[in-house]
Formats: structure tokens, C-alpha cells, sequence
């Protein structure tokens, strides 16, 4: 295994499809110094904690964050039954509306990797990892 350079981590655009949407694709820009700054506001400690665990309700906020062409994810108001049966109002923020549209392990595994090459993590880096 050859070891993991630092001039092998270059951020690059990404993308990965929606069933529900269709199988559109989507893509997301390579995170910048901006969007680092913003992911370190956001989150504070919690970003190695966040990718470790694949917490995919942090993890959404940032794919949302990242998202070229947001269109399809404007925040909304809606009644929606709570535990109880009450219809509540409720509003769903662009990364909930993003989160409800992910189904299956294979597309939230998708969107997983495509963020990580957005941070310049792509298969050939995690091979050098050891990760498969």
C-alpha cells in the first residue's frame, strides 16, 4: 500500500441521481476555503465525528450546502401528522427536503462518496488507506 500524499487530496466536482427525483443528476462543487470555513461554523468539533459515523442527517446539510443547482429543494410549509395523529405544520428546509429524497443504502452510500471527492477523497485515496 502506497502511502497517502497530501498532493493526492485535490477537491473535484461530483455528482450522483435521485430515484425519486427520476434518476436526475445532481452535482456538487468542490468545497472551497469558504466552505470550509462554513462546515467548521456549522458543525465546530463534530466534522471527523460526523464523516466517521456517516451521519447522514449532518452529512445532507453539507451534500445541500454543496448542491450546484438547488431548484428542486425550495423550503416549503406542510401539514404533516405528528406521533400522535395531530396534523401539524411543519417547514422542511432545502437539506429535509433533500434528506426525504434519499432512499436505498446504495444512493446514500452515492452521495457519501461524491461529497468525499468533493473534499478531494476519491477511491484511488481511500485504496491508499487501505479502505475499500
Amino acid at each position: 500500500m502506497k502511502d497517502l500524499e497530501i498532493t493526492d487530496l485535490v477537491p473535484e466536482r461530483a455528482e450522483f441521481s435521485l430515484i425519486s427525483k427520476g434518476e436526475k443528476k445532481y452535482f456538487l462543487r468542490p468545497i472551497n476555503m469558504a466552505d470550509r470555513v462554513w462546515i467548521r461554523a456549522k458543525f465546530g468539533d463534530r466534522v471527523q465525528e460526523i464523516f466517521e459515523k456517516i451521519n447522514m442527517i449532518e452529512i445532507t446539510k453539507i451534500v445541500f450546502h454543496q448542491l450546484e443547482d438547488k431548484s428542486d429543494f425550495r423550503p416549503i410549509t406542510i401539514q404533516r401528522e405528528d406521533d400522535d395523529g395531530e396534523l401539524r405544520e411543519i417547514r422542511l428546509t432545502g437539506s429535509d427536503l433533500l434528506a426525504e429524497a434519499i432512499t436505498g443504502v446504495q444512493e446514500t452510500l452515492e452521495i457519501y462518496f461524491a461529497l468525499l471527492k468533493t473534499l478531494g477523497i476519491t477511491q484511488v485515496a481511500l485504496k491508499k488507506l487501505g479502505v475499500e
